[in-house]
């Protein structure tokens, strides 16, 4: 028999959501005429399929973003009961399995049965119950001692949740002004000794300057261009660059950084305060998807720039007051 089973949103903009899964082969994935649809960003339009088969439902990816099923990397899975599958960077589904009907056997009544069921109502004359003695309830001790503990007890959990209950102390979040968020993007690096080499630092500045045109015009690749400058002058041993046309592309994509951030961060701040919490997680992410996937020999993963740690702090302050 066919298992009856579904997947259901853990996280992300679909949590709370189930799909039922149906014989045959489901195309998972962000594309709008995939059966199970996944609204990340992150995920492929056709990300994998889920395949019914006779030991069960088979979990196949099909992107090369990767699928995590439980934690760990796979590429075909039969799912078990439970399982979890980690899709992009936030959509988060659970694999649960219902239990299968089981079928009723009932018991027809022989004629013989049935022919005494006959006779005793027609000889046995049917006594109406005797009406029981009432009593009143309230009064009783037990019912009163147990009334007593059940109101302590609420007066207790109220008491408690108002505390924080299980979710603990509220987290609190120092957001950064506009100014703080400039020096945080902008405060140099000391070059180290070891590290100059004019011939990389050349290197590095035709990559920045290959990039400067599409940065301006692209948000995304501003983080990009930008350390790729900053890693120009890191590898020189100077504070800014020999010719005047390339400081002056260095100036145009930092001060166009700056902004952009900073209006990003404000739209993150805005809907924190206003106990927006998924809308502030979501804009949030965006913001560090600008700085994902990118890193310099001086800056090996941005997820150490103080900026992404502090905007991590914002999500995870965001997540505590969903659950």
């Amino acid at each position: 028999m066919p298992q009856i089973a579904e997947l259901v949103f853990l996280e992300g903009p679909q949590a709370g959501e189930s799909v039922r899964l149906v014989q045959g082969t489901l195309r998972v994935g962000r594309s709008a005429d995939c059966d199970i649809r996944v609204e990340d960003e992150f995920a492929s339009r056709h990300h994998a399929d889920v395949i019914a088969q006779d030991e069960g439902f088979v979990y196949v990816n099909r992107s090369p973003n990767g699928t995590r099923v439980n934690g760990r990397n796979v590429s075909k899975r039969l799912l078990r009961d439970g399982d979890v599958i980690e899709i992009g960077s936030a959509a988060r589904l659970r694999f649960v399995v219902h239990a299968q009907p089981k079928a009723v056997i009932g018991h027809a009544p022989s004629s013989e049965d049935a022919l005494g069921d006959l006779l005793a109502d027609d000889t046995v004359e049917q006594q109406p119950p005797r009406p029981r003695e009432r009593r009143s309830l309230w009064m009783s001790p037990k019912v009163l001692v147990g009334l007593g503990a059940y109101f302590v007890g609420l007066v207790a959990l109220a008491i408690w949740l108002a505390r924080g209950g299980l979710r603990g102390t509220e987290p609190t979040v120092a957001f950064l002004t506009s100014e703080q968020v400039r020096n945080m993007l902008t405060a140099e690096d000391p070059p180290s000794p070891r590290a100059l080499n004019r011939l990389q630092a050349r290197e590095w500045l035709d990559k920045a300057n290959r990039l400067a045109n599409t940065a301006l015009r692209e948000p995304r690749h501003l983080f990009a261009c930008y350390y790729s400058y900053r890693e120009s002058l890191w590898r020189s041993g100077r504070r800014q660059l020999d010719a005047f046309d390339d400081q002056e592309r260095f100036t145009q994509v930092r001060d166009a950084l700056t902004r952009e951030v900073d209006t990003m961060y404000f739209a993150v701040v805005t809907s924190y305060r206003a106990g927006r919490w998924r809308e502030a997680i979501d804009r949030a992410q965006r913001l560090l998807s600008m700085m994902a996937d990118y890193g310099t020999p001086n800056l090996p993963s941005f997820a150490d720039h103080p900026l992404h740690r502090h905007v991590r702090e914002i999500i995870a302050a965001a997540r505590w007051h969903i659950r």
